[in-house]
């Protein structure tokens, strides 16, 4: 069974229970919800979300949850848990909040072998517990070109959190003004990161985002400037499959970046879609540094760089922005409150046509009454 919600637009909600509740697939679309005190959508089985914005929920604006009995999950009353999508694309989440779990997204207890997929999609002021934006926790997950703006979180000081068994997926991630900035949590045997996240002007945090995998533990931190160092920790050092520590610094305004070494880890492919940039060594020299990744073909996966120096006097640098190109996702996100109620310009509309209605029918009273008074004089004058 399926339910499907198109262009439906709902505000000024003051119930406890949930705007919409069921337990058939949900596949929503192009539709608007403001100011609810409940949660808008609440879902136990797939859910679908596209081109759809929520704003001012104080409750977690969707909530997944599903129904364990007897050690087994239920996603519904009538089938046990099975592979699940979750799918939110082209999303605008302003200013959800909760007290017992994350601002946007609260899942309670997803199946085990779900995949989840947010991609271009907004979170701006969104705060909570445990998530600011959301806390995922699943097989798969999949997060493709979303941008993070004054999120945070009372417990984790984290914008949003994620933890994947089996596949984890980032492309183009940027976290910005928020108070604590994302954990990533990838107990998992595949990690694929095509872009660097960026982070920009955010408080109280060095931390920028965390993987930890089987034998590794990768780390986001900012630096002065709005650097950003990545660096690659092994945790068994003595493994013969992990290598020494590598550390890379990008900068975010000049593009610039610093190779100290190459390494080896397990289970694990790290792609950079093989793109160019312009490195200078401890020589002076400048360098085209590119991205080589063999494939997942066994166990192990090796990833290292390839450098071709150039003569410092003729050789140029290759640049290329590592900030996200957000256009489409901060599209959906509003300068300021604008879902408060109507906009200024239409206010001042309608005030202008009241007081004109008002001069009207003052005009039509006067009138009116003048040809009344007017003539009776006339009949007056006429009787004498």
């Amino acid at each position: 069974m399926n339910l499907t919600i198109v262009s439906l637009r709902a505000s000024n909600q003051f119930s406890v229970s949930p705007l919409v509740s069921t337990q058939m697939n949900l596949h929503i679309s192009k539709s608007m919800f403001s100011h609810h005190f409940s949660s808008i959508l609440y879902a136990r089985k797939a859910l679908t979300a596209e081109k759809t914005r929520f704003s001012h929920s104080l409750n977690s604006a969707i909530v997944l949850d599903s129904i364990q009995r007897s050690g087994k999950v239920f996603t519904s009353t009538e089938s046990f848990g099975e592979d699940i999508e979750y799918t939110i694309t082209s999303c605008a989440f302003y200013k959800c909040t909760s007290t017992s779990g994350s601002g946007a997204i609260k899942c309670s207890k997803l199946p085990a072998t779900s995949t989840f997929t947010i991609e271009k999609t907004g979170f701006d002021s969104c705060s909570g517990t445990t998530g600011g934006a959301f806390e995922l926790s699943t097989q798969k997950i999949n997060l493709n070109n979303c941008c993070f703006r004054s999120c945070t979180a009372t417990t984790s000081m984290a914008a949003f959190k994620c933890e994947a068994t089996k596949e984890f997926n980032i492309n183009q991630l940027l976290v910005t003004k928020c108070h604590g900035s994302g954990t990533l949590y990838a107990s998992c045997k595949s990690v694929a990161l095509y872009k660097a996240p960026n982070i920009t002007n955010n408080q109280d945090t060095k931390e920028m985002a965390t993987f930890i995998g089987d034998n590794f533990a990768l780390q986001y931190s900012t630096l002065a400037d709005n650097d950003v160092n990545i660096a690659l920790y092994p945790l068994a050092t003595s493994s013969p499959q992990m290598a020494q520590l590598t550390n890379f610094i990008r900068n975010v305004g000049k593009y610039s970046i610093t190779i100290t070494d190459q390494f080896t880890f397990h289970q694990v492919s790290f792609i950079d879609e093989k793109t160019s940039f312009a490195v200078k060594n401890d020589k002076g020299s400048y360098c085209q540094f590119r991205d080589v990744v063999t494939t997942v073909t066994k166990l192990d996966a090796t990833f290292f760089t390839q450098v071709i120096c150039a003569n410092p006097t003729t050789g140029k640098a290759i640049t290329q922005s590592i900030i996200p190109n957000n256009e489409e996702c901060w599209a959906l996100i509003p300068s300021n409150d604008t879902s408060t109620g109507m906009s200024w310009k239409i206010k001042a509309l309608i005030i202008v046509s009241v007081i004109l209605l008002i001069l009207v029918l003052v005009f039509i009273y006067r009138k009116t009454c003048g040809n009344k008074y007017g003539l009776s004089g006339q009949r007056l004058a006429y009787t004498l």
